[in-house]
């Protein structure tokens, strides 16, 4: 099978060396970088498929196994949607995510019990506040 050009893995080759000078990487995110760049590569090494009809031989590349790899991560990651799809109920559904300012990660990191029952306090709030405006309801559960 052709490499594609726009794999994440090809994409990391051709500009991470570029990317990482002047930048202070923890050790955790080179490694996950050097494991995308050479998953499924003679880097990692691989083994020989033959066809036993035709005598056709494939080299298979060993993958990488890391849980960031979109490639190792794929076939999981597809499993792991269908397995969400049989827990949602017959109803229509919202994602809504809620942030917090890049400056509060150090209180999230000490203080996180309290942060993060500040801010699930702070987004049931106004979620009620917009069903409530959106459907002329009161919410009665509390988180």
């Amino acid at each position: 099978m052709e490499r594609g050009v726009n794999e994440v893995g090809e994409v990391f080759r051709r500009g991470f060396g570029k990317y990482k000078s002047g930048k202070n990487l923890s050790f955790r995110a080179y490694k996950v970088a050097k494991d995308i760049m050479e998953c499924r590569t003679a880097r990692l090494g691989g083994h020989k498929l033959t066809c036993h009809s035709c005598g056709d031989v494939r080299i298979s590349y060993n993958s990488c196994k890391n849980r960031h790899c979109p490639k190792c991560q794929f076939s999981k990651r597809e499993q792991w949607i269908l397995d969400r799809n049989r827990d949602l109920l017959p109803v229509s559904y919202f994602h809504v995510i809620f942030t917090v300012p890049h400056e509060l990660n150090n209180l999230y990191l000490s203080h996180g019990g309290q942060m993060y029952d500040l801010l699930f306090k702070a987004a049931w709030k106004a979620l009620s506040i917009v069903v409530k405006q959106r459907y002329n309801k009161d919410v009665k559960c509390q988180p």
